[in-house]
């Protein structure tokens, strides 16, 4: 589904009968708002970047910055961090487990988040390498998506929880509306999001990579 044929239905909807109905900018701003809202509830996007210890992204082709030797800044779209890797080891019982911990105090080893986006990795090997899966924030929408045949990065099956949000947010805003409506529609997209869940109805993304050639991470 596109981004125009969203924001159609939500004009033809949600939005039927009140002033937004008519700012486009505003629709796609509620818009945005609400994919951020879904991303945080279901892991519809996930990506990775792989860091060279010691070195910063641009020497390396990877989209990430060095802080100091130990602290690293991940990529702008970082939501959340679901899983870290060292290189792969091998010894003559077979592959040493290569999952590093995350945000383990009790483990001296524990990569530990100092900021949304931003890691401390306790011991860093010069020229190391550490595979970091992350969950994505959603691609912003612009007005130039909604002219275009552009594709909404969202399931079709949370297409009602996201025109209940955007009505949500936009009877929020309404000067002298009753708040009855702007509660009913969060309450639809909670119900929305919820059902959603229960059922099974979304597939989240679930991404690491098992490209041996790239550094050996599975």
């Amino acid at each position: 589904m596109t981004v125009n044929y969203v924001v159609e239905m939500a004009k033809l909807g949600e939005l039927k009968g009140i002033a937004v109905a008519n700012k486009d900018e505003s629709i796609l701003s509620y818009l945005n708002l609400g994919m951020i809202e879904l991303y945080k509830r279901f892991q519809l996007a996930t990506s990775e970047v792989v860091l060279t210890m010691g070195k910063d992204g641009t020497e390396v082709g990877e989209d990430y910055t060095k802080i100091s030797d130990t602290i690293y800044k991940l990529p702008s779209n970082c939501m959340s961090i679901t899983a870290a890797y060292d290189e792969i080891e091998k010894d003559e019982v077979g592959v040493i487990d290569n999952v590093i911990p995350i945000n383990d105090e009790s483990n001296p080893l524990s990569i530990m988040m100092v900021g949304y986006n931003t890691i401390q990795i306790p011991i860093a090997t010069a020229g190391a390498h550490i595979s970091i899966i992350y969950q994505a924030n959603p691609t912003v929408v612009t007005i130039a998506d909604y002219n275009g045949d552009v594709e909404l990065e969202l399931p079709s099956t949370l297409l009602e929880a996201l025109l209940m949000y955007i009505g949500y947010r936009a009877h929020g805003v309404v000067k002298g509306k009753d708040s009855a409506d702007t509660a009913s529609h969060r309450k639809e997209f909670e119900a929305s999001c919820g059902r959603a869940n229960l059922l099974g109805l979304v597939v989240t993304e679930d991404y690491t990579s098992k490209d041996v050639s790239k550094k050996g991470f599975i």
